[in-house]
């Protein structure tokens, strides 16, 4: 993240499009990506608006503004739509505007306002992006929106992964997601506005107090400021910053030791669980737990005490979620779908891989996702079967040859990258002791008759990237829920 942009009075106003060139370096965008700009019409996602195109001048890029009706302002959402129109005109880019009934899905969904419409407003970025097959998506999520976030989540109980805050590079399926103005605050951002004598849009809601982020922008921070600290939300962001780095040494540790305790099945060895220590144990299993077919997408700490209870007694049989239990057998950790509910599984019907974006696998209870890089990362595989995995194939042949997820056949083989000559399946299926039930679950990843990748296992050399940086795209498979 870039340095917080608090100005001295009378201080110039930040230069949002280095800014913003900076941020993107990381993403090493090639001259000719499309570049996607969420605006609301708001003073800040108006500066992202001009910054970007004036980066996309120098840099190459084709940028797209991206607006979502959220269909509950009436006439002044009409106007705050026709702003960023005539916006994108005069910055010479595409538009692309949806439309979203979110007081109807809040009321569907159980959801506040606010948690429905930043979920529609994901969906539509998510889907535009794999429609103009963009290189990133950019927010204009600023400093202040991330101290609002940060005393929000701690109020909230949350550990050190959600203390950490916003991200200045994320993931959106599979596209990246970028934050550029993590580090400039909403002040700094409306002096750089009114210094070129840019308008933009005012949103009335955002003076509501119903709202809880309103509630905290509003009177939690000013009175923490006037109480405790004027400088409280520099100090939320540097403890933030501080939080990211320590969750990802933790999760760099926690990695390494579910690869030390990986069983087959996708299970955990309990021996290697024990020895950990107690806070890189509780990331592991969260970690484990996150990308397991129970469904498990933000484990709170019951659960994990819960899982952790059952790793120091053998037999024990807890609760994960309905209908799914963990326990220790032969010891090892495992996941299993309690009998009394399940139901019959889905048809395994071939799915195609978009090459950004997502597949859903209903009948594997699996996820495929995609997204465009430049080379790839050299891992020793982790053995067939064993989720999340990834892989990278070469871009070119990929946009040559349509790939589909669909389950093993009989005679199935793949000449795997490293090797000579092909392999069956079911042999690899054999040495990496997949059960049965597990084999029929894994997708492979294939095009036309040929097996490109064996989840956990290798590609095959044919869909290899010819050099370290060559256009790739970087392929995972995970679990997610399934029927229980």
């Amino acid at each position: 993240m870039s340095a917080l942009s608090r100005p001295r009075k009378n201080a110039a106003p930040p230069d949002l499009a280095a800014i913003v060139r900076r941020a993107l370096a990381a993403l090493r965008l090639r001259r000719g990506a499309c570049v996607i700009a969420g605006v609301s019409g708001g003073a800040d996602s108006t500066a992202l608006a001009c910054a970007l195109a004036e980066a996309a001048a120098g840099e190459g890029w084709r940028l797209q503004l991206a607006h979502l009706h959220h269909g509950l302002r009436g006439a002044a959402a009409d106007r705050d739509l026709e702003f960023v129109r005539s916006l994108a005109r005069a910055l010479g880019a595409r538009c692309s505007a949806g439309r979203a009934d979110v007081r109807a899905a809040a009321r569907r969904r159980a959801l506040s306002i606010e948690m429905a419409a930043r979920e529609a407003r994901r969906r539509f970025f998510a889907a535009l992006a794999r429609r103009w097959n963009a290189a990133a998506v950019v927010l204009a999520h600023t400093a202040d929106d991330q101290a609002e976030t940060v005393l929000l989540r701690l109020a909230r109980g949350a550990a050190a992964r959600g203390l950490g805050g916003m991200s200045e590079i994320s993931d959106l399926d599979g596209i990246p997601l970028a934050r550029p103005f993590l580090g400039v605050f909403r002040r700094d951002i409306e002096a750089w506005l009114r210094a070129r004598g840019q308008p933009w849009r005012d949103d009335a809601s955002n003076r509501d107090l119903k709202h809880l982020r309103n509630r905290v922008r509003r009177r939690v921070l000013p009175a923490i400021e006037r109480e405790l600290n004027p400088r409280a939300k520099e100090a939320l962001i540097r403890a933030a910053r501080a939080l990211r780095d320590d969750e990802a040494l933790l999760s760099k540790h926690a990695a390494g030791l579910l690869r030390r305790a990986a069983a087959r099945g996708g299970g955990l060895r309990a021996e290697p669980l024990r020895r950990a220590a107690a806070p890189l144990r509780r990331r592991a299993l969260r970690d484990w737990l996150r990308t397991s077919a129970a469904d498990c997408a933000e484990p709170d700490e019951g659960l994990i005490q819960r899982v952790e209870s059952a790793v120091r007694d053998e037999g024990r049989v807890v609760e994960v979620r309905r209908g799914w239990r963990a326990t220790v057998r032969d010891g090892a950790l495992i996941l299993y779908r309690d009998r009394a509910r399940r139901r019959r599984a889905p048809a395994a019907h071939p799915v195609p891989q978009p090459l950004s974006g997502r597949a859903e696998l209903p009948w594997a209870d699996a996820v495929g996702e995609a997204r465009r890089d430049r080379g790839f990362r050299t891992e020793r595989p982790a053995g067939a079967g064993r989720l999340p995995a990834v892989a990278w194939i070469s871009l070119d042949k990929a946009r040559r040859e349509p790939l589909v997820w669909r389950a093993w056949r009989p005679g199935d083989r793949i000449r795997p990258l490293g090797m000579t000559g092909s392999r069956k399946l079911q042999d690899i299926f054999t040495d990496a002791r997949l059960p049965p039930a597990e084999r029929r679950r894994l997708p492979v990843l294939a095009s036309g008759r040929d097996i490109v990748w064996v989840p956990g296992y290798r590609i095959a050399r044919d869909w290899a990237a010819p050099s370290p940086r060559a256009p790739t795209v970087r392929l995972r498979l995970r679990r997610v829920t399934a029927a229980a």
